[in-house]
């Protein structure tokens, strides 16, 4: 509303002025002052105040994207990597000052210095060359992040797995990666063992050498595996700076891969370039205004973007002390920021709803923190936030690891995920684009075939302007090139024109500023980890012989992000007892009509039964869906597509429909039916999850 209306108001101020100077004779002083008074009461006032109330913050954001893209300017023409970058953090900080903190360890930038250069002799010892990948499977600790920096000095880049991921998905996630080396900690050694990917292996960090790594092996394939100790190779291997890359570096190289599950499929392995690494990490160092005696408290884990860039970044690239905490501790966190003297910490909205329930603790008015910086945070959870621990600023962030619509509030807006200036648009070209919430397709004008883009106030899907070769533009999308494709956007405002098309549904107000909305798409977010409906629908599938499944996430009071909910159909039977019913043709599975209810409750409960162990086995925590419907059919579009927006919006309310839905009691793991009672004591947070 505001663009249309200057620019409406813009034109009747050139016409007035030409008018009254030329047709009329005025002076050109009374010319200017007759078109702006038609400017004005025309609706340019708008304009006008939104100017005077964002400059100061446009400029300060301008600024710092410019500040950014120079820094990395220079670091390719001078074809540096992170090796570099990180030699010049060490000679500022100096080698004896602490750069990381975790339970009881210490690590100097020395430290880090010397860990990662016997990891990247190591590697260059194997053969492992440059443009190369290697894949890391451990828990958050200061090694990891030293780990994948001494791949990055001799130009190996690093697939980041997530430490909760078993049986199947580990080995999908490693496959992807294609790894000439797997580091994996000593906690997780046993995960490989279980899911066939190596045999047995000391409960100590190792690197594991061979052939096809992640592909489930023959136990005789597994012993032609090798693996060294992580130990052995700190005795062997020097501390000196390896040997120079051969290929002169670029910006554009990859430093890591972070699996993300975007807003559709399964997990995907993202590109995470240098010029990517950097902006990300520094645009939040520098939109939060981060001091450099500042101590940043991370309880996030190291394999996503928000612990493993937004945080681990800060010492590498500015030399900024972070603390790491390996899992987050709600009943520690206040005493380890008092221990640690932290003045700056990083959320996901669930966090603080966490830091909320507990009691009260004299710690929590005794920390020096100042700043909160992360994603995910709900208005209501903003303000009691702030108002119950004193913390001066929240800087919450919008973005997604491949996405280059990143969004940041640097004003403490409440409730915003960041802003775009009003005034110079095209500055950062990102916009809002009107998408069908049924089909999640991006509306269009029927004359132009162009993109129908959204005035403030209106709620649309988030796009940003893809340039190639820009720090802040550039999109590289994920290892699997097909899967990038489904990410970008074409003729949004003009013909040919490309934009990243991010799966979010966000509003804008007159100031620019943002606020999320939804996530379309086959992904929702809980527990601060994002799921794949894919990945749980392929899993819940063999169980009930292929008959039709849907997996989608529903809003749950008192919780941040939304839980999963499976809707199977009414006669699901699973593979123990697949030969007692025929499934429907078109494998809608809606078996026998004649079922007695006894009978149909009984099949229910083996089939939840058959589930809750799977899930145990192959889905990690958040993954786990909490309800479970059992319907007739499920609805589809004419291209086989399940309409998943209705289920959504009837959530697990059994007021909304006949069918039978169950909760998953979390204490037993036993699936248990939901009622008028049960749903009534989960409102009122007296069942939580």
């Amino acid at each position: 509303m505001v663009a249309v209306t200057g620019k409406y108001s813009a034109r009747l101020f050139w016409i007035v002025l030409v008018v009254a100077k030329f047709f009329f004779c005025y002076t050109w002083d009374l010319s200017f002052y007759l078109g702006s008074v038609v400017y004005l009461i025309t609706g340019g006032w708008r304009f006008v105040r939104i100017c005077l109330l964002t400059v100061r913050r446009d400029i300060f954001a301008l600024s710092t994207l410019l500040r950014i893209s120079i820094w990395v300017y220079f670091i390719g023409r001078r074809q540096h990597g992170l090796r570099e970058v990180f030699a010049s953090v060490v000679r500022r900080r100096g080698r004896d000052t602490i750069a990381m903190l975790c339970q009881d360890e210490k690590w100097t930038f020395g430290d880090v210095d010397d860990y990662s250069n016997q990891i990247a002799n190591f590697l260059h010892a194997q053969g492992i060359g440059q443009h190369e990948n290697i894949a890391l499977f451990m828990e958050s600790c200061p090694r990891y992040s030293a780990t994948w920096l001494g791949a990055a000095k001799v130009g190996i880049a690093t697939g980041l797995l997530n430490s909760n991921i078993r049986q199947k998905a580990l080995e999908a996630g490693i496959t992807q990666i294609k790894p000439k080396a797997l580091i994996v900690g000593g906690s997780l050694t046993k995960a490989l063992t279980e899911a066939g990917i190596a045999g047995e292996l000391p409960e100590e960090d190792v690197v594991l050498l061979g052939p096809n790594l992640g592909a489930r092996m023959s136990p005789k394939e597994q012993k032609a595996l090798t693996f060294k100790t992580i130990k052995a190779i700190l005795e062997e291997c020097p501390k000196s700076a390896p040997p120079p890359v051969k290929i002169p570096q670029k910006v554009t190289d990859t430093v890591l891969y972070i699996f993300t599950s975007g807003t559709t499929g399964l997990p995907k392995a993202a590109i995470i370039t240098l010029t990517r690494y950097i902006f990300m990490n520094s645009a939040i160092a520098y939109f939060s205004r981060l001091r450099q005696d500042d101590v940043v408290y991370t309880p996030l884990p190291l394999y996503h973007t928000a612990g493993g860039i937004l945080g681990s970044g800060l010492p590498l690239l500015h030399g900024i002390q972070q603390v790491i905490r390996p899992r987050f501790s709600a009943s520690q966190f206040w005493s380890d920021c008092i221990r640690y003297d932290v003045t700056v910490v990083q959320y996901v909205g669930e966090i603080f709803r966490y830091l909320l329930h507990q009691p009260f603790r004299k710690e929590e008015k005794e920390h020096k923190v100042r700043l909160a910086t992360g994603n995910g945070l709900r208005k209501e959870v903003w303000v009691d936030f702030v108002k119950r621990f004193g913390v001066e600023r929240v800087v919450e962030f919008y973005g997604a690891t491949e996405s280059n619509a990143n969004l940041c509030n640097s004003e403490n807006k409440l409730g915003a995920v960041g802003y775009s200036s009003m005034i110079i648009p095209a500055a950062y070209p990102v916009s809002l684009v009107k998408t069908d919430l049924e089909t999640g397709e991006v509306l269009r004008d029927p004359k132009t075939g162009l993109c129908q883009v959204c005035t403030p106030g209106e709620v649309g899907q988030m796009v940003g302007y893809v340039k190639h070769g820009s720090p802040t533009r550039s999109f590289a999308g994920y290892i699997n090139r097909k899967e990038s494709s489904r990410k970008v956007l074409r003729n949004v405002k003009k013909q040919g024109d490309t934009y990243f098309l991010s799966g979010d549904l966000l509003i804008q107000d007159e100031e620019g500023y943002f606020y999320f909305v939804d996530r379309l798409g086959d992904t929702f977010r809980w527990r601060g980890e994002n799921v794949s409906t894919t990945e749980v629908e392929n899993i819940v599938s063999p169980v009930i012989n292929f008959a039709d499944c849907a997996v989608y996430g529903v809003e749950v009071p008192h919780n941040e992000g939304r839980a999963g909910m499976l809707s199977l159909v009414s006669n699901p039977i699973s593979r123990k007892r697949t030969n007692s019913i025929k499934v429907a043709d078109g494998g809608c599975g809606d078996g026998d009509a004649d079922v007695s209810p006894a009978e149909q409750l009984a099949r229910e409960t083996q089939t939840l039964n058959d589930l809750a162990v799977v899930f145990a086995a192959q889905l990690p925590v958040y993954a786990r869906p909490l309800f479970v419907r059992f319907s007739k059919a499920i609805d589809t579009t004419d291209t086989f597509k399940f309409r998943k927006m209705a289920m959504v919006r009837e959530g697990f309310d059994p007021h909304n429909t006949t069918d039978h839905i169950y909760y998953l009691n979390t204490k037993a793991n036993v699936y248990q039916r939901l009622d008028e009672t049960v749903y009534n004591q989960i409102m009122e947070n007296k069942i939580r999850f």
